[in-house]
Formats: structure tokens, sequence, C-alpha cells
């Protein structure tokens, strides 16, 4: 008849038995112990990652808002914010998507955040209140200001204008 289901016993005698069950169990542990460690790394390298992420996010929001830059010899941009407001955010996304058309080199975009003590100054120094865009030379003379949103491509032609000194 057939085998009889149940235990298999390992081969030889009760030593190799013994040593084969401590190395599977040696084994057994080193797998454990490996995924552990890639566990731990990989958990690692997230929140590495998050924390170079949040660090770059807060220091191109730094740049953005470093308003001091204003009249050092490059036209600028300034987009005067409240992200409290739906429209302001509007004009702040179309803003977004064309400020890699303009290095710094040639238009400095930046934002006066109304949420800050220094944005709040720096708006009503001019005047301006949130969804406006303030213009200014090289030498930081205000030489215009718009209200309202614009589209991306209509903004991207008047920083163009802007830029090259004809606004």
């Amino acid at each position: 008849m057939g085998k009889k289901p149940g235990k298999r016993r390992a081969p030889g005698n009760p030593e190799t038995r013994a040593r084969l069950k401590a190395e599977e169990t040696h084994r057994a542990r080193s797998r454990a112990n490996r995924r552990i460690i890639v566990s731990v790394a990989i958990v690692i390298v997230l929140i590495v990652g998050v924390v170079v992420g949040i660090s770059a996010y807060n220091s191109g929001a730094d740049t953005l808002r470093d308003l001091s830059v204003v009249g050092r010899g490059v036209p600028a941009v300034v987009h005067v914010h409240d992200h409290t407001c739906p429209v302001c955010a509007q004009l702040r996304t179309n803003v977004s998507r064309i400020e890699s058309d303009f290095p710094d080199s040639e238009l400095l975009i930046r934002v006066a955040d109304l949420q800050t003590p220094e944005g709040r100054a720096f708006a009503q120094s001019y005047g301006a209140g949130f969804r406006t865009l303030l213009f200014f030379d090289g030498a930081g003379n205000l030489v215009a200001a718009q209200t309202g949103v614009q589209e991306s491509n209509v903004l991207r032609e008047t920083f163009r204008l802007h830029a090259a000194g004809r606004l």
C-alpha cells in the first residue's frame, strides 16, 4: 500500500538531525534579521527623504518670500498674496506655472505673503491689497501694478515685457 501520511524523519543519526535542525534554525534567524535590517533601512531612507523634501520646500518658500532682493539691479514682480483667499490661490497657481520661465538673473518673482509681518508691511508700503502683482525696475522703483487673476499665458507675456524694460 501507499506511504502513511505524517512527519518525515530527517535522515541520519540523532546527532546529524540535531545539527541540521540547528543549521535550519540559524538560517531562519539570519533571514529574520536580514528582513528587520532591510525594513529599518527602508524606514530610515523614507525619513531622510521626507526631511530633505521638507527642507527643500522650506528653502524654496524662504527664497520666494525674500523681498530684500527688490531693487538690487534685476527687475522684479512681487505677488501680494493671501493664502486664505481663493482668488489669490488661482493667481498664485498661474504665476507658479511660469516662474521657471524666468531665471533670477532676468526677472525676480517673489511673494509678499499677507499672513507674515514682512509681507504685510511690504504690501502696505505700496498700498497694495491681495491678488495684486507689483512690477519693480532694477532700481526698486514701482513701475506698474496689476490687480486680479490673469491666465498664465497672459502673465508670461507681461512678465517678458517687464523683464525687457518695456512695461
